[in-house]
């Protein structure tokens, strides 16, 4: 190589550095990382309700419905974790699914209060989760006819220790503590006190070939504290 050459080759391997440089930043300000796609692509609504699915390819938004099996959450959160709100759900199970409603939980939906709905047949098995509890709600949800689309409300009271949750099915106008198919406090006796309070401020939904076409976050039907 002539000095001339030399000369030229040391004046174009900084340039090439640079150049380098250059598409390196260029490629990573473009750059957006698979999970973020994810959440981009599964956000959509259930009526008024905005969700985002949580690493679940197999949940699809289809005219303000959400169905398949994973988990979505709501992506405004609830004003705090002592929250005391009404949730009104409607939804569909398949044979063998299941539909949990899960309320003041964190983002991930766990370290929350689960209502589960599984499937069998004609009828639903209903389970209560709290802080490592389980309380089988089945006989009080005998009314239902699991191969029809439910109507769900239920109030969480998780500002009082511990929580208070009243549920009611069907098309119930004047929602009260007496008419109510569930009463944590009423039920007690019955069916075992719930101990603990839901430690988050999200909430969401559990899927396992279901369907919901309404998730609506509101006031408390039922003013009450013990």
């Amino acid at each position: 190589m002539n000095d001339k050459s030399l000369k030229k080759a040391k004046t174009t391997r900084p340039a090439i550095i640079a150049l380098s440089i250059v598409l390196q930043v260029l490629l990573s300000a473009c750059y957006v990382p698979q999970s973020e796609k994810q959440q981009v692509q599964n956000r959509g609504f259930i009526g008024p309700t905005e969700v985002l699915s949580l690493n679940s390819p197999e949940l699809n938004f289809s005219e303000n419905s959400l169905q398949g099996n994973g988990r979505a959450t709501v992506l405004i959160p609830l004003n705090s974790t002592r929250s005391q709100q009404s949730y009104a759900v409607s939804f569909s199970v398949e044979d063998s699914g299941l539909l949990a409603l899960v309320i003041n939980s964190n983002e991930e939906l766990q370290s929350g209060i689960e209502l589960h709905f599984r499937r069998q047949e004609s009828e639903f098995d209903v389970q209560l989760k709290l802080a490592g509890q389980t309380t089988n709600l089945s006989s009080l949800f005998s009314n239902l006819n699991a191969s029809e689309p439910v109507n769900l409300i239920v109030d969480v009271h998780n500002n009082e220790s511990p929580l208070h949750m009243i549920a009611w099915t069907g098309e119930v106008t004047e929602p009260t503590a007496n008419n109510s198919v569930y009463d944590s406090i009423r039920d007690a006796k019955s069916k075992g006190a719930l101990q603990g309070n839901g430690r988050g401020s999200f909430w969401g939904f559990i899927f396992d070939k279901s369907k919901i076409t309404q998730a609506v976050v509101a006031e408390p039907k039922v003013l009450h504290q013990h």
